[in-house]
């Protein structure tokens, strides 16, 4: 961890072999993950890469690309996937991410990023959803009944739609004037719009 190369080079056996890397805060400016095909569990986070071609990797569960330099993602062959972070990536805006169809993800990261919506209904399992310091102005989660946490806090979020179904164990909303807007609703799905003040 945090030790700097510039290159991983391993033997022709070794690649196929390998389902765990983790390589955070390494100093690459390049990885090619399609050497590595069976990975079920990458972690670059640190690593000043700007793009990944992760279209051979379809058994990735744990996706780890948080605080790199990432200038477009695409995701979409990750339909294992249980954890995705893509945080503190300040490049990647809605049109530069292509999130997977991922019925099994339970948590989901994208703070400090320009992203401003998320369309969760295809994560019927997520339970811990990070938005913190994004974009983001409306958050529907009346889908997601399996969520207990979810940190949306400093950003401009206007409205949170929920289900009365839901067994949310924590919310953190910081209802900084400057970094959120200041009226925020809490929307039951099927229900009239309440405030909360005490949220």
């Amino acid at each position: 961890y945090g030790y700097p190369i510039n290159s991983l080079i391993l033997s022709p056996e070794c690649y196929t072999s390998i389902k765990h890397l983790g390589l955070w805060g390494s100093s690459l400016t390049e990885f090619d993950p399609s050497l590595y095909p069976n990975l079920e569990n990458l972690e670059l986070n640190g690593n000043p890469i700007t793009s990944l071609d992760l279209s051979d990797n379809t058994s990735l569960e744990f996706c780890e690309f948080g605080a790199m330099r990432l200038e477009y993602i695409d995701l979409s062959s990750q339909t294992k996937a249980v954890y995705i972070s893509i945080g503190s990536n300040t490049n990647l805006t809605n049109d530069r991410v292509v999130f997977p169809d991922a019925p099994d993800l339970e948590q989901l990261i994208v703070d400090n990023t320009p992203i401003s919506s998320l369309d969760l209904t295809r994560y019927p399992k997520l339970k811990r959803l990070f938005t913190n310091w994004s974009a983001i102005t409306e958050l529907d989660i009346s889908s997601n009944l399996e969520l207990t946490d979810i940190n949306v806090y400093s950003n401009t979020l206007e409205k949170l739609i929920m289900s009365k179904n839901q067994q949310i164990e924590g919310i953190n909303v910081n209802r900084d004037p400057e970094l959120i807007h200041p009226n925020t609703v809490i929307e039951y799905s099927n229900s009239e719009p309440v405030i909360d003040d005490d949220v």
